[in-house]
């Protein structure tokens, strides 16, 4: 029900369209719209509900007409093959830094009231979010569902349990970094000690009251963080999202030599294939000829 919801509600009346029945063109819209946010499972979510509406209330099913076959169609031939719709660009070390340089980071920046201090806070979270992301080449649900008991402190830096996962559940190490400015455990630390955090989820929501929400963060806003900083540090935000930082981070580690299979035990892929695809795109500049034309 929920699925359909969104549908007639948030879709369907802010354009004035007829959600039940409703025109195969204004579905096939929908659904690719969908399609530049949520995952392909996600998307075919959606299609069902809108399917079994019709059906149950005897209307001809608009999903099965050749206009939404052929976004499905586009959907599956573009999904990445580890998680979401379309393969967004990775994002390497150098553009987080960049990214972490873009945030409000100034500790006296949080004198000036309530509101300066949780301008203050969603930046020490963000830091956190996004490195903690990319060190431990995460998925943004992984993020979003990191608690405090997941982790363990070590001598050269902090293991996290990831247990809410599309795969089986995996430990997975993340180191200290030379820069304290760009160190995932100095930076995480940093976060829960300014927001007083010591037990249940890791990233919650900054009121502008500079208060916290109790509960974990959703996924969405993980995507959303990714791409506002990104734009902040001049990326290209139509090009990234919250999968930009796990495929960041193979992508870097294949580029500085890291093998198929410490990446594939770091990622809990079950199958190499899906590994190698990631040093596939890494090596392809390293590999091409065209360099060779004299151009």
């Amino acid at each position: 029900q929920y699925s359909w919801d969104l549908f007639e509600e948030e879709f369907c009346e802010e354009r004035g369209a007829q959600a039940l029945p409703a025109d195969s063109r204004l579905v096939a819209a929908y659904l690719a719209k969908r399609a530049e946010q949520w995952t392909t499972s996600t998307v075919q979510r959606d299609r069902l509900a809108i399917s079994w509406k019709h059906r149950i209330n005897g209307f001809d099913d608009p999903t099965n007409s050749r206009d939404v076959s052929r976004v499905m169609k586009g959907i599956h031939q573009r999904a990445d093959s580890d998680e979401g719709v379309g393969k967004r660009k990775p994002l390497l070390t150098e553009h987080i830094k960049a990214m972490i340089a873009s945030l409000p980071l100034d500790p006296a920046s949080a004198e000036e009231g309530a509101w300066a201090v949780a301008r203050y806070r969603q930046a020490l979270r963000n830091r956190a979010l996004i490195l903690i992301g990319y060190a431990g080449a995460l998925r943004a649900s992984e993020v979003a569902e990191v608690r405090v008991k997941d982790i363990t402190p070590k001598s050269g830096g902090m293991e996290i349990r990831i247990t809410d996962t599309k795969t089986t559940p995996r430990v997975v190490g993340i180191s200290r970094g030379e820069d304290d400015r760009y160190c995932p455990v100095r930076s995480l630390r940093a976060w829960t000690e300014a927001a007083d955090i010591d037990s249940g989820p890791v990233f919650r929501q900054v009121y502008n009251s500079a208060e916290l929400a109790t509960c974990a963060i959703h996924r969405k806003t993980v995507w959303q963080v990714v791409v506002d900083t990104a734009e902040d540090a001049g990326i290209d935000p139509e090009q990234v999202g919250a999968h930009s930082l796990r495929r960041g981070h193979l992508t870097q580690a294949a580029l500085n030599g890291a093998s198929l299979e410490r990446l594939r035990r770091h990622a809990g892929h079950k199958d190499p294939g899906t590994t190698a695809e990631y040093i596939k795109d890494a090596r392809r500049m390293e590999q091409e000829t065209s360099q060779e034309l004299g151009l």
